[in-house]
């Protein structure tokens, strides 16, 4: 097998080789020969890597204190079972897992690793590997340092100590869910990641007065020397300094000091992973990189704000699989989708000071998705679609900022351009560690995506475009003389009345919903209802005009846009609600003018086409992103950005 070792301490990690080392052998571990009872091998996913562990002693020497070089390091990881040993309970065969290796064993840096089944937990299918392994170290740490060293109670006061890190940040989000109040603390350059993980206030070590910030009951230090000393007066009377950066004299007055070392707890692992998939929890993710590029990712040459990741096996167990069990699972799968609904969970996401509502599906470690809403609606117009799609494909659809349960600042204090939704969007998207994404363009979501492609053309695997116009000549004539044109000539009071009589009423709302349908009698009416509601909130209609001035800019950007298509021909699927009263059948078919290879097709219903025809889309969708995202068209197409985009990895900045 393949594994990175390392036999030169003084040398670092950039003493690490890629090599090949023996595998662990499933017979060994039945007869106990060379294996520990209650051993299991796992497949490694994803690995994790711990930067100081290789001046741990455990790394160079094992339990008896004899030399054992080469080595294999790293301990977090996330696989699949492959071989048990006698006395194993708990795990079985093919089953997803994650968790924590022995200090004193090889690692996790390898194609496989024996380890005891104990210190592993069941991974969720909904949670992919990359973000298991992230969440192994840091997660049990943070929990163990809070809960089982510090005894952190709801009401009690906790500073963290590099709250923007990778263990301070998973600190931070524990101790707010605890009802902790959080002071987060670190370099001035992490503030706001250290306030988007949930710190509610941050001292800035470098030119903050630490000692300023008053008696907290717990400190949770990751940093040692004297910020740990000068951390124990700042602790009330009979509380607790909690460090993992080794002993220290520091003690707080009346109180304890506690240095310990992380330990494997599969309970806390299910606890944990429990909370990522219910939207509590996320992991600092850094760097993603491939396994074959993983020396070289542990010696960056630049600071890497988060945990790097090493993706073992990318594509999973399926790439040994012979023709005949491919089939098989595919067959299995169409079985599945047809009878599981996949789960959608709702989550907001804190980006640039907005909190961001969006629905999650699918697995994690597959191709994502990224749905965009239209106007008037938000991320419950794909509440049927998301369904369909998430069997196979991560599905993302978030609210724009003065959409449904996204924040609505006033339109005093946010520009609601369609280049600053799109900014948004971006971050949320790089917040998600999203690499890659496949884009459905609707309405007003088409506007903000084709915005985001040109501003990342790189991550853009395919568009699926439904009645979102890029042409001038899409738009229909009838529709601009209804106000629409005459608000974007004078932007008065009186040409905003217009709009507030009809568009932004609920038979506006309506017409958008039935206007050029085939059975009124298939639309759900709470689409308007909700809609509308939303709409009807104070300051909302404020913030709907401005969205529909600012479309006007749109028809600058046009022939970026259609530039941008004709350079990057990214694979595209139009499908058009051919009675839609606002966007024309032609400006469907200008798409294949620019991507000659679109595929394009008509369907006999309006505006919001998935409320009618959302079975026929999903499955089209389907279809296309099978036959599009496969590994193998990817780097025929983007050979450059091809190994990026499969293993997730965000690009680095030019």
């Amino acid at each position: 097998m393949k594994a990175i070792v390392v036999t030169d301490k003084a040398a670092g990690t950039a003493g690490m080789k890629l090599v090949e080392r023996p595998e662990p052998q499933g017979a060994s571990l039945a007869s106990l020969s060379g294996a520990n009872y209650g051993d299991v091998i796992v497949q490694v996913h994803a690995s994790g890597f711990t930067g100081d562990e290789l001046s741990w002693p455990s790394t160079w020497i094992d339990r008896l204190g004899r030399d054992r070089t080469p080595s294999i390091p790293g301990h977090e990881l996330a696989g699949v079972v492959t071989a048990l040993s006698y006395g194993t309970t708990g795990l079985s065969v093919g089953q997803r897992v994650f968790g924590l290796t022995d200090w004193t064993r090889d690692g996790t840096l390898a194609e496989y690793v024996a380890v005891e089944a104990r210190n592993l937990a069941p991974l969720p299918g909904d949670v992919d590997f990359t973000v298991g392994a992230a969440l192994v170290m840091p997660g049990l740490t943070a929990w163990q340092g809070l809960f089982e060293h510090g005894r952190l109670r709801a009401g009690q006061s906790v500073l963290v100590h590099g709250a923007a890190g990778v263990v301070g940040s998973m600190a931070t989000q524990l101790a707010r869910e605890a009802g902790a109040y959080v002071i987060g603390t670190g370099r001035a350059a992490g503030r706001q990641t250290a306030l988007d993980f949930g710190a509610q206030e941050f001292v800035d070590l470098d030119n903050d007065a630490l000692e300023d910030v008053g008696g907290v009951d717990l400190v949770f230090d990751v940093l040692g020397g004297d910020i740990a000393k000068r951390s124990a007066g700042v602790i009330r009377t009979g509380g607790t300094l909690v460090t993992i950066a080794g002993p220290t004299e520091a003690r707080p007055p009346g109180g304890l000091t506690i240095d310990f070392v992380v330990v494997p707890d599969r309970a806390q692992l299910s606890a944990l992973v429990q909370r990522v998939r219910d939207g509590q929890l996320r992991t600092n993710i850094g760097n993603v990189a491939a396994f074959e590029d993983a020396v070289a990712a542990l010696n960056p040459t630049e600071r890497i704000n988060g945990k790097t990741v090493i993706r073992i096996h990318p594509s999973g167990l399926d790439d040994s699989l012979t023709s005949a069990k491919v089939q098989f699972m595919r067959r299995r799968r169409v079985y599945k989708s047809n009878t599981t609904t996949p789960t959608v969970f709702y989550r907001t996401l804190n980006v640039e000071g907005l909190d961001i509502f969006y629905r999650e599906a699918g697995p994690r470690d597959a191709p994502t998705v990224l749905l965009l809403h239209g106007f008037p609606s938000s991320s419950h117009m794909f509440r049927n679609l998301i369904p369909l799609l998430a069997d196979k494909y991560h599905v993302v659809a978030p609210d724009f900022p003065g959409y449904g349960e996204s924040s609505a600042p006033s339109v005093n204090d946010f520009d609601y351009s369609f280049e600053r939704l799109a900014i948004v969007t971006e971050k949320l998207t790089e917040k998600l560690h999203f690499s890659s994404y496949a884009l459905y363009l609707s309405d007003i979501g088409a506007s903000v995506g084709f915005h985001l492609a040109v501003m990342h053309p790189e991550r853009v695997t395919a568009m699926i475009v439904q009645n979102g116009d890029a042409y001038v000549e899409a738009i229909n004539k009838e529709f601009l003389t209804k106000g629409l044109s005459d608000y974007w000539e004078d932007r008065s009071e009186k040409n905003a009345q217009v709009l507030l009589d009809w568009l932004l009423t609920i038979e506006g709302t309506k017409w958008h919903y039935l206007h050029g349908v085939s059975d009124p009698s298939k639309i759900s009416p709470d689409n308007w209802v909700i809609d509308q509601a939303y709409m009807d909130r104070p300051g909302n209609k404020d913030i709907q005009l401005s969205i529909l001035y600012n479309a006007r800019r749109n028809l600058d950007a046009y022939p970026v846009w259609q530039e941008y298509f004709r350079k990057q021909q990214p694979p595209t699927l139009v499908t058009w609600g051919k009675n839609d009263g606002i966007f024309t059948v032609e400006g469907a078919e200008l798409f294949k003018r620019d991507i000659p290879s679109a595929e394009l097709h008509l369907l006999d219903t309006g505006h919001f086409a998935l409320e009618e025809e959302g079975d026929r889309i999903g499955s089209l969708m389907h279809e296309f992103l099978d036959r599009t995202l496969s590994s193998d068209l990817l780097r025929q197409r983007m050979p450059k950005q091809a190994n990026t985009l499969l293993t997730k990895q965000l690009p680095k900045a030019a």
